[in-house]
């Protein structure tokens, strides 16, 4: 078995096979959807697990939703404090980048 890295790329090489990971980074339209509350897909996916509905409150960093893409799971999480006020996604649902997965009401 051996892992190195070129840039954003992780490899690992094992006898029967080569795996490549890449880091995920946030999207520069992030800004605009954190005064929004809109939480979107950072890419294609499946919902696995929504682990809130309308009405929970939540905290920055909070998991929200789980998606799981090429065989591993990621947690989407709030990006504001706030409460839940929609939920546009279901479990089983096929998501894109940038869809809209929830939105969040800011604390005031």
């Amino acid at each position: 078995v051996s892992f190195y890295n070129d840039d954003l790329k992780y490899h690992l090489i094992t006898q029967s096979s080569h795996h490549i990971f890449q880091e995920v980074t946030t999207h520069e339209s992030n800004s605009s959807n954190e005064q929004t509350g809109i939480i979107m897909a950072p890419m294609h996916g499946i919902i696995t697990d929504i682990l809130v509905k309308e009405g929970t409150s939540i905290g920055v960093g909070e998991q929200l939703i789980i998606l799981e893409a090429m065989k591993m799971q990621h947690e989407v999480v709030a990006t504001i404090n706030g409460e839940i006020v929609d939920v546009y996604c279901a479990v089983g649902d096929q998501v894109s980048p940038d869809d809209a997965l929830a939105r969040i009401k800011a604390k005031e």
